[in-house]
């Protein structure tokens, strides 16, 4: 049946076939660019292709503290950087609530303090 409509309409059938492929190049593509795959530094948070763009534009590479925020419902084992040499060399847990805020750790039961950074 498709050999039928390729003859009896081929440039309607080409059109069809065009605007197929392009819409699954362009899915497949948006797809790849919002994967989280870069980092900046060994255990750092990964970021994607899109948001690298995004920064890119908005910024022109010219700010100085690069601000991002944290995915929700975040539950992962990270190592801090090199940089850090005051903090143990250890994975440390990351939660984050539904709007991405970083949960209190709460290892004291009873803190004289508490701080919200």
């Amino acid at each position: 049946m498709s050999s039928n409509i390729f003859k009896k309409h081929p440039k309607l059938a080409t059109f069809i076939l065009s605007v197929t492929i392009f819409a699954i190049t362009i899915s497949i593509l948006s797809f790849i660019l919002k994967l989280d795959i870069l980092q900046d530094q060994e255990g750092s948070e990964k970021y994607s292709i899109a948001d690298k763009i995004k920064y890119s534009v908005r910024c022109h590479n010219r700010r100085y503290i690069k601000l991002r925020e944290n995915r929700p419902f975040k539950n992962e084992l990270m190592f801090p950087s090199a940089k850090y040499e005051t903090l143990e060399h250890k994975e440390y847990l990351i939660r984050t609530d539904k709007d991405g805020i970083i949960e209190p750790a709460f290892v004291h039961k009873n803190p004289n303090l508490q701080m919200f950074l």
